[in-house]
């Protein structure tokens, strides 16, 4: 798979000494709110979480902190505005606009180049408001650094304990009859829940009852990548080594037992085998016979992130991933571009000859 490297001068930074987004807070009180896609019609539906406490096996019990999170998983729709990225910066190469010196820069984000066989890839998932699947851990931070630099406001995956404690949702763990009410699950093969399969399924979000604070789909649907804490200090230097990720929350494949608050895949090496090229792919997933089932959803902290926080919750997480993507550049397998808040009209400059922008698809 290519890659196209997106980058942001550290000036980028600036953006983010504004107040914090509007209509949020309402008179000291976190509100839901409607965070849109610059330069699209689309936005992404918000929920307030208050802080708390969660217990997490072994360890004592870690404190969250007021957040928002993502009603819903992230849709194929609001994926496919960070994914045009790739025919919007060969436009620009082109034209040698809106160029940048170098591809190293800290503040650099990849984002993903079209997929060879959408069908096969998005088999479950055929409608705009599908949840958006396959993509890597990192190609999931650079959605959150994408849409943090259009909009101004911080938003990054969820730690695992945030993550958690919002499925959990001040209660305690549900029934297996509980979970199969807020969760799309069981249809890993023949069961007796659905006979057939998921070969006639087509994910959605939103489709089974929220939990508690209103939050859909954390069980089932598709498994949620979130940031691991041990992995969140932004004091310690990178790992050489690649890092395992987490997706937590289960599948549509798994019964609901596997469907629980604390149910996670390991995501290691093994699910890019069917990888060919070296490097292996940054931004999408490879296994044929698991990446459909991992997708992610965001949060934003009440509190404006530092920049050691911004580059922990955006950047490669280990020296290899960092060097992997540096190589793809340097090879001609992708791009680097600015995003900033201008990005937006700088790609509404170009029409493909039927009158379409060049990355408008056809519906």
């Amino acid at each position: 798979m290519l890659v196209v490297f997106v980058a942001a001068t550290a000036a980028s930074f600036s953006a983010f000494a504004q107040d914090p987004h509007p209509g949020r807070d309402v008179d000291g009180t976190m509100v839901a709110y409607r965070q849109p896609i610059p330069g699209s019609e689309i936005g992404i539906e918000m929920i307030p979480i208050p802080g708390g406490t969660i217990h997490l096996g072994a360890e004592s019990n870690v404190t969250v902190e007021s957040m928002w999170i993502g009603k819903f998983e992230i849709t194929l729709e609001q994926y496919a505005e960070f994914a045009k990225l790739h025919d919007v910066f060969v436009e620009f190469d082109s034209k040698e606009i809106r160029q940048l010196p170098s591809h190293d820069s800290i503040d650099s984000v990849s984002a993903p180049t079209p997929i060879y066989e959408p069908s096969c890839r998005y088999q479950y998932s055929s409608r705009d408001d599908s949840p958006a699947s396959s993509m890597s851990q990192f190609a999931a931070r650079q959605f959150t650094k994408w849409l943090s630099l259009l909009s101004g406001t911080d938003y990054r995956l969820p730690l695992e304990s945030e993550w958690m404690y919002a499925c959990r949702a001040g209660q305690a763990p549900l029934k297996i009859n509980e979970i199969r009410r807020q969760a799309v699950c069981g249809h890993g093969g023949e069961s007796k829940q659905h006979p057939t399969g998921a070969e006639s399924l087509v994910l959605r979000v939103g489709t089974r009852q929220p939990n508690a604070w209103g939050i859909f789909d954390m069980r089932g649907n598709v498994a949620e990548f979130a940031i691991q804490n041990d992995a969140w200090d932004t004091n310690k230097p990178l790992p050489v080594e690649y890092r395992v990720h987490r997706a937590y929350g289960g599948c549509f494949e798994d019964p609901a037992t596997n469907c629980r608050w604390n149910s996670f895949v390991t995501v290691d090496d093994q699910w890019w085998e069917e990888e060919a090229n070296i490097p292996r792919s940054t931004t999408w997933l490879a296994s044929v016979d698991r990446h459909m089932t991992v997708g992610f959803r965001i949060a934003s902290p009440a509190n404006r992130m530092t920049n050691d926080e911004r580059k922990t919750a955006w950047q490669p997480d280990s020296q290899y991933l960092a060097e992997d993507v540096a190589t793809k550049i340097d090879e001609g397998r992708g791009r680097h571009g600015k995003v900033d808040s201008q990005l937006p009209a700088a790609m509404g400059q170009f029409t493909r000859p039927n009158g379409l922008k060049l990355w408008e698809r056809a519906r």
